[in-house]
C-alpha cells in the first residue's frame, strides 16, 4: 500500500507536469498550420503560430542522431533553407566533392524531431519531403531533459536561445486534452494521498499496546 500511494502520487505529479508543459508549448500555436518556407522561419520566427506546415527545407541526413532504448524511438534531424551557403555545403559534403567539418552547432537554428522514426530510412523517407508540419518548441520546454542533454552533446555551441525544435506530426493540444491530463494527475494524487494515510493508521494502530482492564 505504502509503495503504491508513493508511485500514485509521484505519477499524477508527471502527468500534472506533462499537462502544464503541453499547455505552455501549444499556447502559440492555432488549429491550422500556416504555410511557411525554411528561410523564413530562420530569419523572421513562427510569428503568432507555432503550428507550422515548412517547405523548401534540405535535412541534413549527415548530421542527424538518434534516440534508442533497445529499439529507436525518435530521431533528430537539422533543417536548413534550400539554396543557402550551408545547404550547398551540406549539398558538396553528400556527393563527396569535399569535406567539409562537421555543421556547427552555433549554425543551427532549425532541428526537425522525428518522433515516428525507428530506423535510417525513416530519416531518408523525411528528407524527400516537399513539406514538414508540426509544431515548433524551444529547446527548453523539453520535458525530458535527456533529449535536451543528447542535441549539448551533439551539437556542441547549440544556441539554445534562438533554435527552433519543429516536432513532426505534433499539433496544438486542445483544451480538453489538457484539463484530463490535469484532472488525470490530480486523481492519482488524492489516491495515493488516501493510501498513505490508511497505510499510517494502520501502522499507528498495529503499534497500540492493548491494557487488560481485569
Amino acid at each position: 500500500m505504502l509503495k503504491t500511494g508513493i508511485w500514485m502520487i509521484v505519477g499524477g505529479g508527471l502527468l500534472i507536469a506533462i499537462a502544464l508543459n503541453e499547455a505552455k508549448q501549444s499556447s502559440a500555436g492555432k488549429k491550422e498550420p500556416q504555410e511557411i518556407t525554411c528561410a523564413e522561419l530562420v530569419d523572421e520566427g513562427f510569428g503568432d503560430n507555432a503550428h507550422v506546415r515548412m517547405t523548401d527545407f534540405y535535412l541534413c541526413e549527415d548530421e542527424y542522431v538518434y534516440e534508442e532504448k533497445i529499439l529507436w524511438t525518435g530521431a533528430w534531424v537539422p533543417a536548413v533553407p534550400r539554396g543557402s551557403s550551408i545547404h550547398e555545403t551540406m549539398l558538396a559534403r553528400a556527393e563527396g566533392r569535399s569535406a567539409p567539418p562537421a555543421l556547427p552547432g552555433q549554425e543551427i537554428r532549425i532541428i526537425v524531431s522525428l518522433p515516428e522514426a525507428r530506423s535510417e530510412k525513416d530519416v531518408e523517407r523525411a528528407a524527400k519531403s516537399e513539406h514538414i508540419q508540426g509544431l515548433i518548441i524551444r529547446p527548453q520546454q523539453l520535458i525530458d531533459r535527456k533529449n535536451e542533454r543528447l542535441l549539448e552533446e551533439s551539437y556542441p555551441g547549440l544556441d539554445f536561445k534562438e533554435c527552433m525544435i519543429l516536432v513532426k506530426g505534433r499539433r496544438p493540444s486542445s483544451r480538453t486534452k489538457t484539463i484530463s491530463l490535469t484532472g488525470s494527475g490530480i486523481a492519482l494524487m488524492v489516491i495515493g494521498g488516501t493510501l498513505l494515510v490508511l497505510h499510517w493508521r494502520k501502522q499507528r494502530k498495529d503499534s497500540w499496546i492493548i491494557v487488560d482492564k481485569r
